[in-house]
């Protein structure tokens, strides 16, 4: 029996909101994800400097380096991982994330079922 493609991805969550943290981490796990939270987007990469086979899912206004200011540095250093910013602030955040490549922004709040969709497509589209 093939695995199902939710479960061929890892997810690094990526938001200093413990609150947000716990309710995406039950739901993707609900939806067969495993899911990795980090507080910070220094922590990230002080676990993973050169992050793979994952899903990178991103909160852009944390204190310390943004979610953009993490999108950068991933670039920078030719790290190649999807990306899935999450934030108030879409307008902007949306433009320069997509223009550098982010697979979807979404809107606090959001409905988390379409996180799960489009890591769902994304993973079929893979």
């Amino acid at each position: 029996m093939e695995e199902s493609p939710a479960k061929l991805k890892k997810i690094f969550l990526v938001d200093d909101d413990r609150i947000v943290c716990h309710s995406h981490t039950l739901i993707l796990k609900k939806y067969g994800y495993e899911v990795e939270v980090f507080h910070s987007a220094e922590a990230f990469l002080d676990a993973h400097p050169k992050p793979q086979n994952g899903i990178l899912v991103l909160d852009h206004n944390m204190s310390g380096m943004t979610g953009l200011d993490l999108q950068r540095k991933l670039i920078e250093d030719k790290v190649h991982i999807p990306i899935v910013f999450i934030t108030a602030m879409h307008g902007t955040v949306c433009d320069i994330a997509t223009k550098n490549g982010a697979i979807g922004v979404f809107e606090k709040p959001f409905d988390p079922k379409d996180l799960v969709n489009l890591l769902n497509s994304y993973n079929n589209e893979s």
